[in-house]
């Protein structure tokens, strides 16, 4: 595979590659034209669904976790909706840094935010996460509402909370005496790269629950604006 890093566009042609376009970048089409710069290269062990599903989900989490809360070894980390896009993502990235892991999500995804590589799985609709979990470095919400109100009590002071795609809410950082950071997701060639280097080393894995043709995009719609689905959809041309 070649390099992302130091790859020209003469080296790209032809080249298996994924991307996040940037934001008005129509990107249900047949073809799109990007700055070569903002492509990474993907192994041909890599199935296309599963690169199409890494960019957007990937670097939210990359973004929330890596870069603004600096989740390293040792750190007790609260990932909401856990079976999500960015969730299934953000708790394998959160685990391959060495991150204690709890996550929420219904009932019926428990077993698969257990095997994504959360140790302690909370189903939101059996029971109040902010009864059962204490001292978390970082809370990464992606909810908002009152679930980002509930989830002030579960951080110890110094802490801190990443708000992604979490409105409305209230900051209540300085009454609780922590952080509240949000972050925004543009494309990142390196943090891109780096998703692809740690899927092809097996440490993390694409979600990839519908794979659907485009002629179905109508139906993707509802399904991601239900709030409940598991892992990505990838419409195929």
């Amino acid at each position: 595979m070649i390099d992302a890093a130091s790859a020209t566009d003469a080296d790209l042609v032809g080249e298996r590659v994924c991307f996040l376009a940037p934001r008005e970048v129509g990107t249900w089409s047949e073809r799109v034209a990007l700055p070569a710069s903002m492509v990474v290269p993907i192994p041909s062990s890599l199935p296309y669904d599963e690169a199409a599903s890494l960019p957007l989900a990937g670097l939210a989490a990359m973004v929330g976790l890596v870069q603004t809360a600096k989740v390293r070894s040792g750190m007790r980390v609260l990932i909401h909706a856990a079976a999500g896009g960015v969730g299934s993502l953000a708790v394998q990235i959160a685990r391959a840094n060495g991150a204690n892991v709890v996550g929420t999500c219904s009932r019926q995804n428990v077993d698969f935010v257990h095997r994504l590589g959360a140790t302690e799985v909370i189903a939101y609709d059996q029971e109040a996460f902010e009864e059962k979990v204490r001292n978390s470095d970082v809370v990464f919400d992606l909810l908002g509402g009152d679930v980002h109100r509930r989830s002030y009590k579960v951080l110890k002071r110094g802490g801190m909370m990443v708000c992604l795609a979490a409105a409305p809410f209230d900051n209540h950082g300085e009454r609780y005496g922590v952080k509240v950071e949000c972050p925004e997701v543009f494309p990142d060639r390196v943090a891109l790269a780096s998703l692809v280097e740690l899927v092809v080393a097996g440490r993390i894995r694409p979600c990839v629950e519908h794979t659907l043709p485009l002629s179905e995009f109508a139906r993707v719609q509802q399904l991601s604006e239900t709030g409940h689905a598991r892992g990505k959809t990838v419409l195929v041309l």
